[in-house]
């Protein structure tokens, strides 16, 4: 998984994985209230954006995991 491209960021910032062959990641965009923001499940090749005009400014975290329990991954990320 790579870093959250740019950071802090004002409208787009994207990751992008590279995940084995029938793993799933679950991604979650959480609040520094503990509010769940947005969530997606992606697979194999991917890259995940995250859309910061639909958030209001402030700090959030993205959790992602794998379904088997062989992944997790937290980033905080910035909104401006």
């Amino acid at each position: 998984m790579s870093d959250v491209i740019p950071n802090p960021f004002t409208n787009i910032a994207k990751m992008d994985y590279v995940i084995p062959k029938g793993t799933k990641l679950q991604v979650e965009v959480w609040s520094l209230a503990g509010e769940l923001m947005q969530s997606s499940t992606i697979e194999g090749r991917a890259s995940y954006s995250i859309n910061g005009n639909a958030y209001p400014t402030g700090i959030y975290f993205i959790k992602t995991y794998s379904q088997d329990g062989r992944f997790y991954s937290t980033k905080k990320i910035i909104i401006h």
